[in-house]
Order: structure tokens, then C-alpha cells, then sequence
């Protein structure tokens, strides 16, 4: 994948490696460590710490894959970025996933139409039949940046990769 990268773009990719790499361990620390605090732990709590632990593992093996030059690395790191865009409540449920950092603008329903903006670092929250009266539709925008940047290296390789096979048939 280097080759078809400048220097700058390579920093870049190896930062986004690292970023996500890093965001899933300190994910995962705070899920063991959220852990210990549980006096006891229920089958819907076990599957949830699973669920949890997969997650940011999922983000350790997406900044993993780029950090080591691997192309499918900037797929399944959009995949990555992908499910942490959206803050969901409503109608007693609730999702919002955040490996690293997250600046959310939620359009807030629950009482009335409100703008709220919310700083996030690794956060895991997916719950049912909680909070029937909230609801709220939120967007991560450093979620969004990181997806958008790493499409458009993604789509300079191609490019570039196209342009070489064009050349080479001449």
C-alpha cells in the first residue's frame, strides 16, 4: 500500500493505525475495569461485556491492519469509524459506540426540540427497555472526518492502482 502513498499520507495512515489501535485497548481497560466494579454478573451482563470487548477489539485489529500496511485495513477501519457515528435513543432504546474520541451534536426530542453538543472517549451504551421518555439523534463528527479521510486514501489508491495497470497494458 506505501507505494502508492506519499509521505505525508503514509504519516497519516499510520497515525489513523495507531489512533484506533490505542482507542480499542483503552476500551477494553475500561470494560475490565467497569468489570471489577460488578458485584454480579447476570447472562444479559456477560453477553454485554462480551459484546463490548468484541467491539473494541474489532478497533484494535482495524488500526493493527493499517499500522502493518495492509490495504483491507482502510476498509475495515471505515467499517470501524462507520459504527461510531450514530448516538440513538429512543423509545427505550439506546445505542452509541465510541472507540477513542467522539464530538456528538444531538438533536435532542425529549422534552423539546434542543441542540446539544457532547464530548466522548471510549463509551460503549446498547440498552433496552431504559428511558422511555428519552429520546435523542446525535452524529459523531470526528467518527465522520476520520471515515471521509479515509476514503479519500483509500480512493487515491485506487486511482493510482488503476492508472499502473493502464500503463503496464500499453
Amino acid at each position: 500500500m506505501e507505494e502508492f502513498l506519499s509521505a505525508p499520507e503514509i504519516k497519516r495512515v499510520k497515525f489513523l493505525g495507531l489512533y484506533q489501535a490505542l482507542s480499542g485497548a483503552l476500551g477494553i481497560f475500561i470494560t475490565i475495569w467497569a468489570l471489577a466494579q460488578t458485584e454480579i454478573i447476570t447472562g444479559i451482563v456477560l453477553a454485554m461485556i462480551i459484546t463490548m470487548l468484541s467491539f473494541y477489539s474489532f478497533s484494535i485489529y482495524a488500526g493493527k491492519l493499517l499500522i502493518n500496511d495492509r490495504y483491507e485495513g482502510l476498509l475495515i477501519s471505515m467499517i470501524n469509524q462507520s459504527i461510531q457515528i450514530l448516538n440513538l435513543s429512543f423509545a427505550g432504546m439506546s445505542y452509541k459506540f465510541v472507540s477513542g474520541s467522539a464530538f456528538f451534536i444531538n438533536l435532542d426530542l425529549t422534552k423539546s426540540l434542543s441542540i446539544k453538543f457532547e464530548f466522548n472517549f471510549p463509551t460503549f451504551l446498547l440498552s433496552y427497555n431504559r428511558n422511555y421518555e428519552l429520546s435523542v439523534f446525535g452524529v459523531n463528527i470526528v467518527a465522520i472526518i476520520l471515515l471521509l479521510s479515509l476514503n479519500k486514501i483509500r480512493e487515491g489508491i485506487k486511482e493510482k492502482r488503476q492508472l499502473q495497470v493502464a500503463q503496464s497494458a500499453l
